[in-house]
């Protein structure tokens, strides 16, 4: 009888003792899950970025923000535009440019803090046209063809003054030996989404775009795409604007596994 009270008592104690490790390290990790939540829960972070980087950025933001908690504030332009907000006094968090040309401006007024990865995606330019167009996708270089192609209509493109994919764009019609023929006969939009929408409403029969503004349109299909070796390498860069903890944390997110198999799922290369 002594030994089985003996043994009985045994048990229970260790049972409860199981079960208050179990409990504790059970609160532990719902904590840790919690904190992790909650880390920046009353901080906001404000970002600027290409407009082309609009949709893919709707769910990056949403995944940092259910991971972390933050509130992430979004104001998409082209990156000139951008880069003259920053200038006359905006004061982002962060910037996203598609061109390294504002970045490096933006660096040299003392705008950028330092980091070492600032390389966010690649992209592709392409040449797009209405859905019903009776235009038949093709390959190789663009060439004289584009002139009848575009038959008495005008070619949408962002604006090469201050608008990378315009700036891209040039460059590319400048390397087929176009751009001073098509000159006059462009429709130059404020950023690259206004020049996709040209070509969604039908106001133009062909625009230049990057490839991932066209595969997420219904609208428009892609007819032909440049060759690398027309235009500079469509890089995006990402920089720093603030010391916030948040920014820097953020920052160094955008670099991480998650961003770029979210970044691919959209198109963008890494």
């Amino acid at each position: 009888m002594k030994l089985k009270t003996v043994f009985l008592k045994f048990s229970i104690s260790n049972f409860l003792k199981f079960n208050c490790v179990f409990l504790l390290v059970l609160s532990l990790s719902s904590c840790r899950s919690e904190s992790k939540k909650e880390r920046f829960k009353s901080e906001k972070i404000v970002v600027f970025a290409a407009a082309s980087l609009q949709n893919v950025l709707g769910e990056l933001t949403a995944a940092y923000e259910e991971k972390f908690g933050a509130s992430i504030q979004v104001n998409c332009a082209s990156s000139g535009t951008l880069a003259r907000q920053i200038e006359q006094g905006a004061l982002p968090d962060i910037f996203l440019s598609a061109h390294n040309s504002w970045l490096s401006h933006l660096d040299s007024l003392g705008f950028v803090k330092k980091t070492s990865a600032d390389t966010l995606a690649k992209n592709t330019l392409v040449l797009v046209a209405p859905n019903q167009t009776k235009i038949v996708p093709f390959d190789g270089g663009i060439s004289s063809g584009l002139v009848s192609l575009l038959g008495k209509g005008r070619l949408s493109i962002g604006n090469p003054t201050y608008v990378p994919a315009g700036c891209y764009a040039k460059q590319a019609l400048s390397h087929a030996g176009l751009y001073s023929s098509l000159e006059k006969r462009l429709l130059v939009s404020k950023d690259v989404r206004a020049a996709l929408r040209n070509v969604e409403l039908e106001e133009t029969p062909l625009g230049i775009v990057y490839y991932t503004d066209a595969v997420q349109s219904k609208k428009v299909k892609t007819v032909a795409t440049f060759p690398e070796e027309s235009h500079e390498p469509i890089v995006y860069y990402q920089a720093r604007c603030s010391d916030k903890k948040v920014a820097k944390h953020f920052y160094i997110w955008l670099q991480s596994a998650t961003t770029k198999k979210i970044l691919q799922a959209h198109g963008f290369q890494i």
